[in-house]
């Protein structure tokens, strides 16, 4: 009797159309993720403490046994842009090793900028220089197969990662091999709405 109960159950799970992620486990949809990077420029700045997140955005689609993981760049250049925007009068005082905008203010004129605001708005034009988007706009693709609440994932490109599903969210743990953000980056998808 436990064969055919099985059987039965198998012939439901191929007839439902579920054998590519796993029987009753289908995840199949779009999921954003937003990863706080501001306090690696902090450090990067000797721990000075700025204002705000920058946040990169994630999208990760499963279809069909196959995956997409996108990083926006468009988004990113843009929340960059106005991170630091917010954040440059403190940027400044740190790169300087100010404590008073009106030092900094002196030494503007004396680089040959009008004024701080001048050297302030070419400070962010170089700062803004090194995020071209069109070169941080990343994909990976690939297969994933599901078992149990692991997702696998079987990339064209890169290194293979696996994922958790707790609770609807699919957490990524991405190897940060470069040291970009400071050691490994904790990733949680939720379903797009």
């Amino acid at each position: 009797m436990k064969i055919l109960n099985k059987a039965i159950a198998l012939t439901l799970c191929a007839a439902a159309g579920l054998s590519l992620t796993a029987c009753g486990k289908n995840y199949d949809g779009t999921y954003k993720a937003t990863y706080d990077c501001s306090d690696v420029f902090a450090d990067a700045l000797g721990g000075v403490e700025l204002d705000g997140e920058l946040n990169v955005e994630f999208t990760l689609t499963l279809e069909k046994g196959e995956y997409e993981l996108e990083l926006d760049g468009d988004t990113f250049q843009a929340n960059a842009e106005e991170y630091f925007s917010n954040n440059m009068d403190t940027i400044m005082l740190a790169s300087f090793g100010a404590s008073d905008i009106s030092e900094i203010e002196d030494y503007a004129t004396m680089l040959g900028y009008a004024d701080y605001d001048e050297m302030k708005a070419d400070m962010l034009d170089m700062m803004m220089a090194e995020f071209d988007s069109d070169e941080m706009n990343v994909t990976d693709s690939g297969k994933y197969t599901v078992k149990g609440d692991v997702i696998e994932f079987d990339s064209d490109d890169n290194e293979d990662f696996d994922g958790e599903v707790n609770d609807g969210k699919i957490t990524l743990v991405m190897e940060d091999e470069d040291d970009i953000f400071g050691g490994d980056v904790e990733l949680v998808f939720e379903a797009e709405k």
